[in-house]
């Protein structure tokens, strides 16, 4: 992710969208650059016990359910470890507008060197013009985030959910006309990521724990372009094939 770029992350409910962010927040903390990431849906411990499950290979529900073993604890105290160590922050308030998060990032590239900011996600925010002007208000947030990341000469990356009905019937692959529905978002982005799991809808021997990144918009590179990982849902975790 490019300094002073806007992206844009969208994928349909229970396509691993947050689990994306999550890793891509996990991903720049290791490399030493500080993270701020806007929960808007997850409470901060729930996006905490992601982490820990991502990092320490354990079970995600067996740790909600405190039904670990021995192996699991020595596992977990080493995510602690390192999660503890990485200069992520997650700022989990709510009711926040578009304008309330960017001052924020703000603040925190102000008070803890921001390097990356991630919101998780856009509809979560709050609007104050109501339904009938939601598409537009969307419009007016990427502009916004796209406007920080210029300020904080710092990438910006927003998650964004699609509608289900974008499905319509055969599963198909996200494309940019989805993320139309709610507005030309695209427009501002420098770049346009989709999350898919066909294994959600339609489960094989041949798509079992696979996942497919859709690179549909590329400011400076090629696109669209597919990607296939991994994704191990018991870790909550993409990873490479």
């Amino acid at each position: 992710m490019e300094p002073e770029t806007l992206t844009i992350v969208g994928a349909r409910p229970q396509n691993g969208k947050s689990a994306f962010g999550a890793l891509l927040a996990l991903h720049c903390a290791r490399q030493k650059k500080p993270v701020v990431f806007f929960s808007l849906e997850m409470t901060r411990k729930q996006l905490v016990e992601r982490l820990l499950s991502m990092i320490g290979s354990v079970h995600f529900q067996a740790m909600r359910h405190r039904n670990l073993w021995e192996g699991d604890m020595d596992r977990l105290r080493f995510a602690r470890k390192e999660l503890d160590r990485l200069p992520i922050v997650i700022d989990d308030a709510r009711g926040l507008t578009a304008g309330q998060v960017a001052a924020r990032m703000k603040a925190y590239q102000r008070q803890r060197g921001l390097e990356v900011g991630i919101v998780d996600y856009l509809t979560r925010l709050r609007f104050d013009r109501g339904n009938d002007h939601l598409r537009h208000e969307l419009g007016d947030a990427v502009k916004m985030f796209k406007d920080v990341s210029g300020y904080l000469h710092a990438p910006v990356i927003v998650m964004s959910q699609l509608s289900r009905e974008s499905v319509k019937g055969a599963v198909r692959f996200p494309q940019l006309s989805d993320l139309r529905e709610s507005g030309n978002l695209e427009e501002d982005a420098d770049n346009v990521l989709f999350v898919h799991r066909e294994e959600h809808y339609k489960p094989t021997v041949e798509n079992r724990g696979i996942a497919d990144i859709i690179v549909a918009k590329q400011r400076q590179g090629p696109a669209p372009e597919y990607i296939k990982v991994g994704f191990r849902g018991e870790f909550v975790r993409f990873e490479n094939l």
